[in-house]
This record gives C-alpha cells, structure tokens and sequence, in this order.
C-alpha cells in the first residue's frame, strides 16, 4: 500500500537514512520531505502527463465575457489543474487561449482532458511511484547527506528514468494524428 510517507521512507532508504513515520514529524528528514514533497509530485505530474493523473472534464461559460479580446467566453480551469493536454472532443480541433486561469474560446461549453493534482499514490501506476521515490532521493540528497556528488548522480538516474517513462507513457495512448501539411497536400 503506497503513501506520501512510504515513498519518502524509500527515498531515504537510498540515501542511507532512517525512515520517518509522518511528513509533520519533527525530524530533520521528515521536515525536508514535507518541504518539497508535494512540489516535487506536481512537478513530476506535470512534465510526465501520466494516463493515472488525466481527466475529462466539460466547462460552462462564466458568465463574464473576456475583456478586450475576440473569443466570444472564458471557462475557469478547474481547482485540481495542473497541465492542459486536450481542448474539445476527440479528433476536432477547437481554437483556444490560455491566460490566467482561464481558457478564453468561443464556445458555450468546453471538453477537456488535463493532467489533474493526483495526490492519491494508491492510484498512480508502479512506474510514476518509481519515478517519484527517485525524484524525491535526488531533491533530498545534499538536505540529508550533504553530499553534491550524490546529488549529481541520483539527479542523472533520475533523468535517465524520466526518460525511460517518458517513452513507456507514450506508448500507452492512440498515436495522434497530424493533418497534412500545404506541402503534402500539393503533391496530390
């Protein structure tokens, strides 16, 4: 069973440290994984865009038109956001601006799909744990064992890692589609 603190006490376990029993503890390990812990997960969910941190949403049209711009609404993003991956259904491009908070379209209502604060480790897949415990031991490694040389190394596996799950996550979606290009659509 994965929790903020079982992941943080196998960061440390890489760093050769004794494991903590809360993320408010008083310990100088348990108050550096609460310093960055939920910074370094937002972090992560941002740049990987897991499938276990995406959602579908619809907005509704606020009911204050954008000031001094052409789009006809705004929509509020919602509490949770973290990264925008998808604006109207499948396979339909919509027009769309980000500024703010808000998504400026013309539209009455908005689909979505965005990578969403998933703060639950229970629902996040082995890779992203992995990839979160070693993100964690690389941020905590000079706190705890004032080492940069450890810090360097933990950093580059990290990288390393974050590649390879980059590639894994790819692969677990529909490969998108691109319209043709003004070249290609020449040649026909």
């Amino acid at each position: 069973m994965s929790s903020d603190v079982t992941i943080c006490n196998a960061a440390l376990a890489m760093l050769g440290d004794n494991p903590i029993q809360t993320l408010t503890g008083a310990e100088k390990a348990a108050k550096a994984c609460n310093a960055i812990y939920a910074s370094t997960r937002d972090r992560l969910l941002r740049q990987m865009q897991p499938t276990c941190a995406r959602k579908r949403t619809v907005l509704a049209a606020l009911a204050a038109v954008p000031p001094g711009s052409s789009w006809g609404a705004q929509f509020q993003l919602p509490s949770d956001y973290l990264r925008l991956l998808q604006v109207g259904p499948d396979g339909i491009r919509t027009s769309y601006s980000l500024e703010g908070g808000r998504i400026l379209a013309a539209a009455t209502s908005l689909e979505i799909v965005y990578v969403f604060r998933n703060t639950d480790p229970q629902t996040w897949d082995s890779q992203f744990e992995d990839l979160m415990v070693h993100a964690m031991a690389a941020a905590l490694a000079y706190p705890i064992t004032k080492s940069a040389s450890l810090r360097n190394d933990l950093t580059a596996a990290f990288e390393r890692m974050r590649k390879m799950a980059g590639a894994v996550n790819g692969q677990e979606s529909e490969p998108e589609d691109l319209p043709d290009s003004t070249i290609q659509t020449a040649r026909y």
